[in-house]
């Protein structure tokens, strides 16, 4: 259980500053009239693709079991190309 728990902290706290990141940057990017459509897709984009980013260097930084397994398992698959 202590190890679920661990892991389970470090996803939440991974969220909670990714969620932070986002939305801070969405408030910046997403206007709510004014823009076109291209441009609301393109700033949605770009919010979602910093959420992965943020989330991924958390996950990296704070040595998540989970992350490491699947680097490791894109390595693997990388290496057999």
């Amino acid at each position: 259980w202590r190890r679920i728990a661990q892991s389970a902290c470090k996803t939440l706290g991974n969220a909670a500053i990714m969620g932070a990141v986002v939305w801070t940057v969405a408030r910046l990017l997403i206007e709510t009239e004014g823009r076109g459509f291209t441009r609301q897709f393109a700033a949605i984009a770009a919010c979602v693709m910093i959420g992965v980013v943020v989330f991924a260097l958390c996950a990296y930084l704070t040595a998540s079991p989970e992350f490491m397994n699947m680097v490791a398992e894109a390595k693997k698959g990388i290496e057999k190309k």
